[in-house]
């Protein structure tokens, strides 16, 4: 007989360490695959982030136009009330000196 061992005993021992490195390898590329998707995950809630603030941001131009235009608006009311103020104040001044004149010279 002889005194050798078998021939499968020497290819297990060359397989197992293969095996390992497989195995690490696809552990590393799970390990990848996880951070990938978190990060896409974190894409994703940025892109919705600013989906948010890109609304927002249109609410806040529509918002400053609209407030821009009742402004201005109310700027000329009041201008127009000021200069009807103004007329009648003068008005009643003239007719107060009228008056004052008239009995003066009666």
């Amino acid at each position: 007989m002889s005194t050798y061992p078998p021939p499968y005993s020497h290819m297990y021992n060359y397989q197992r360490p293969s095996d390992d490195k497989i195995r690490d390898v696809n552990l590393k590329v799970n390990e990848v695959k996880i951070e990938i998707q978190k990060n896409i995950e974190k894409v994703i809630e940025r892109g919705e982030q600013i989906d948010i603030l890109d609304k927002k941001a249109e609410d806040l131009e529509y918002n400053s136009n609209r407030f821009h235009d009742q402004s201005r608006k109310l700027k000329r009311k009041q201008c127009i009330k000021n200069v009807k103020l103004s007329v009648c104040i003068g008005l009643i001044l003239i007719i107060v000196i009228l008056i004052i004149v008239l009995m003066v010279k009666v």
